[in-house]
């Protein structure tokens, strides 16, 4: 206390030691994080960092000989993301399965980041109905050996600029249940295997790479290009769009279907199941214990040899009559059934019909009506013959005749 004299009464003067414990302005930060630490993660799942800055202001007013003592708290709070959430999953390592789920259907995730190296184990990625994965131009799964990514009832699309969805290295695989792929370029590239497990699964853009696709449940339609080392339905079904080209060997196991058109294949496909060629012409070789059934315009440049061949009703074969044959020696033709030339051993039963627009020697039984077409020739003993013929060309007969033969064409009996 001062006594500052002339009768002016007394000063309150505070000293040094007052002023830094009562006086001044602090500030303490603090974190809170908000980790990955459950292996089921949902799509609106948000993994961030907030940083916290406490500032306590102090004061002292004198007035007089009082003192009034005052203390203001700040909080501030700045939250930032640790990290894009999908590429968080992916590429943890605190789980050896762990999921990304949506949260309700009709849900859109759009991706924040280069997803990168998927982590050993498995990811299983799944929607709940009308639920897409927006990449962004952002890169997708590196899938490495020992890792797995299952992608079930959801479509990935891409806004942004052309991107890869997944990456697939030797001892990787990518499964797909009820899956939508849509994009452009090479958008999955695979030298591991890609599994079509169920569901109906459609693929829009191109498949490349030297590993393995295998439809093994469910249904798989492709309607870009593949190039892989092999191309397996084992379980389930397989349709590839007209134009769309197979750059590997397609091989059909006994409880696998596919329907494609000819000139999709650009390898010898081995058949033990039901394979429907839709039109196009073949330059490929068919074999195996399987049925192919031709319901289009086909045009076989090739060879197909199968356990059952039929021609559908609506459907035609235009064939070397030496570059088709089943297993009992037996075509079963519903619909038109073109010999270009060659040699017919088989038998050729049916409600179709039979033509024949080049030379061609026929030593099999022909149970159906039989059309020599203008420039054809038929060599052929006549009781082989048991339908209505109808010739425009030239038929060459020999052994007994029963029937009338129309036409414009000649005949010559031997």
């Amino acid at each position: 206390v001062i006594n500052a004299g002339n009768n002016s009464g007394y000063t309150l003067a505070l000293g040094s030691d007052v002023l830094s414990e009562y006086i001044g302005s602090t500030t303490t930060t603090t974190y809170e994080h908000a980790n990955l630490t459950d292996s089921a993660v949902k799509w609106s799942d948000k993994f961030t960092t907030t940083q916290i800055d406490t500032t306590v202001d102090k004061n002292v007013v004198v007035s007089g000989t009082s003192l009034e003592f005052t203390k203001t708290t700040t909080v501030d709070k700045n939250t930032t993301s640790q990290g894009d959430t999908l590429a968080m999953i992916n590429q943890s390592s605190q789980f050896s399965d762990r999921s990304f789920e949506a949260d309700a259907g009709d849900q859109t995730y759009v991706v924040g980041a280069n997803l990168g190296q998927t982590a050993a184990g498995t990811l299983t990625v799944s929607g709940v109905s009308n639920n897409s994965i927006d990449f962004k131009g952002y890169k997708g799964f590196e899938v490495g050996s020992g890792s797995s990514v299952n992608l079930e009832n959801v479509t990935l699309e891409n806004s942004g600029n052309d991107t890869t969805y997944a990456e697939v290295g030797v001892g990787g695989s990518i499964g797909l249940t009820d899956v939508v792929i849509n994009g452009s370029g090479n958008a999955i590239a695979n030298s591991g295997e890609l599994n079509v497990l169920g569901g109906v699964n459609t693929i829009n853009t191109a498949i490349s790479g030297t590993g393995a696709t295998n439809v093994k449940g469910g249904e798989l339609a492709l309607n870009a290009n593949l190039t892989q080392g092999s191309l397996n339905v084992l379980d389930g079904g397989l349709t590839v769009a007209n134009g769309v080209v197979l750059n590997t060997a397609l091989t059909v196991g006994a409880d696998g279907t596919a329907s494609l058109y000819g000139d999709s294949l650009t390898s010898g496909t081995n058949n033990a199941g039901a394979l429907t060629l839709m039109g196009g012409t073949l330059g490929q070789s068919i074999s195996g214990n399987g049925t192919t059934a031709i319901a289009g315009a086909v045009v076989n440049n090739g060879t197909i040899s199968q356990g059952v061949l039929e021609v559908g009703i609506g459907g035609s074969l235009t064939t070397n009559a030496e570059a088709i044959s089943d297993s009992d020696n037996s075509i079963a033709n519903s619909g038109d059934l073109i010999l270009t030339g060659g040699t017919n051993t088989n038998a050729i039963i049916g409600s179709g019909e039979t033509s024949i627009s080049g030379a061609v020697l026929n030593s099999g039984l022909i149970s159906q009506g039989v059309t020599v077409l203008n420039g054809g020739e038929l060599t052929s003993e006549a009781g082989t013959l048991g339908g209505t013929i109808t010739n425009a060309g030239l038929i060459n007969l020999s052994g007994t005749l029963d029937k009338t033969i129309g036409g414009s064409g000649v005949t010559k009996v031997d």
